[in-house]
Order: C-alpha cells, then structure tokens, then sequence
C-alpha cells in the first residue's frame, strides 16, 4: 500500500482555481491530450455539492505528469487554472517549515512541552487561592478557627 500511495503522488496533479459548477467531465477532456487519464476527483462540499474550487487528475504514467504541468494557467471556462504536482500533506508541511519536524511527534511520555520542570507558575495566578481546612476524625472537637469561618458563611 505505501508504494501504491508514492506512485499515485507522482502520477497525478494538482488543479486549482477550478470554476465552482464544474463537472469532471469537463476537467478530464481539458486534460486529454496529456495522456491515459484514470480518475479525476473533484473536492466539493459535503452538505451542498458544489465544487470548493480545487482537484486532483490521476493519469496512467508519469510522462502525462510533465506534459500536464504545461496547461498551468491555461484557461477553462473562463478561469486560469494552477496546476502543481500532486503532494502529500506531511511532505508538505515538512518542506515549508524544516525547524518544526519534531513538533508534531510526541516525545517518550507522549507530551510535548520544552523542558521537564514545567508546572503551573505562581505568578500568574489571579483569583482568590481555597484555604485548606483538615478535618477533624470523630469525637474530636472543632477549633474555635473553623467556628468562626462557619459563622461567616
């Protein structure tokens, strides 16, 4: 299966700024001439069904890949159209931000903070804090200090 994925990031592409209305009928035959299409996709909106703007074509080899990158803003239905090569998510967000790899993987205890000693500051405490009161076990009695703190309520 991870082959399987691999190939299909390197044989197919990305189509944006897609017409909303539009059919993938309509993007396969303005891609036809690059190539063996397998599958166009087209993302829509789960409630309405209308386009988001954007999708994906899958084609047979990776040469209708290169010829396919070539109708980058090319127009279809009166809109410019961005076509990219197809890629992962992670590989993407790996690319854009090299700093940050480890962010997202957890570390042995499965927490993410910077240093081991981090607790809640006193510092930044604004409030009242709850003053402890112990309580007493059976037959003894209560302190005068605990009488009063009732009386006050």
């Amino acid at each position: 299966l991870a082959s399987e994925t691999s190939s299909r990031d390197k044989r197919s592409v990305f189509v944006g700024n897609l017409p909303y209305k539009i059919e993938e009928s309509a993007v396969e035959e303005h891609f036809l001439d690059c190539g063996s299409i397998v599958a166009v996709r087209i993302v829509r909106d789960r409630v309405t069904g209308v386009g988001r703007g954007f999708g994906y074509v899958l084609f047979e080899n990776t040469d209708a890949v290169h010829l396919a990158l070539k109708l980058n803003n090319s127009e279809l239905m009166g809109r410019k159209l961005r076509v990219m090569r197809s890629v992962n998510k992670e590989k993407l967000k790996s690319n854009l931000n090299p700093g940050l790899k480890n962010v997202s993987k957890p570390n042995k205890q499965g927490l993410n903070f910077a240093s081991k000693n981090v607790g809640p500051s006193k510092s930044l405490f604004i409030g009242e804090k709850a003053v402890l009161i112990k309580k007493k076990k059976k037959g003894q009695k209560k302190s005068g200090q605990a009488k009063k703190q009732k009386k006050q309520k």
